[in-house]
């Protein structure tokens, strides 16, 4: 076995990705609220020129920013998935290495009497 071999516990890795996606999902939740103002205040104050400008800056950095959620959550998902796809391996190995050994052990000559 390399040097390079990566153990989990597949388990407490699929908690963290939950983790991960229930922080995604909380967040993407308090980060609207927060961009929600900026209209109501441009709208509030349509004399302030600097309102249509404030909107749209806003808007954009809305959007990055759930960009940034949105890929936490992919990622989060994508970590479930793997330890998922890690377990399965596993199991399948198990029961290849199980019917190899099977093979073999049928293979095997018993002794010859009186040798």
């Amino acid at each position: 076995m390399s040097d390079d071999a990566i153990y989990i516990a597949p388990e407490q890795v699929k908690s963290s990705g939950g983790l991960l996606d229930s922080m995604a999902t909380a967040a993407r939740t308090e980060t609207d609220k927060w961009f929600d103002t900026q209209a109501m205040a441009a709208s509030d104050n349509e004399g302030f020129s600097a309102g249509p400008k404030l909107v749209a800056y806003a808007t954009n950095l809305h959007k990055l920013v759930n960009g940034f959620i949105d890929d936490l959550a992919t990622n989060a998902r994508g970590i479930i998935d793997a330890a998922n796809a890690l377990q399965t391996v596993d199991h399948d190995n198990v029961i290849g290495f199980d019917r190899d050994l099977t093979v073999l052990n049928g293979l095997r000559q018993e002794p010859n009497p009186g040798r």
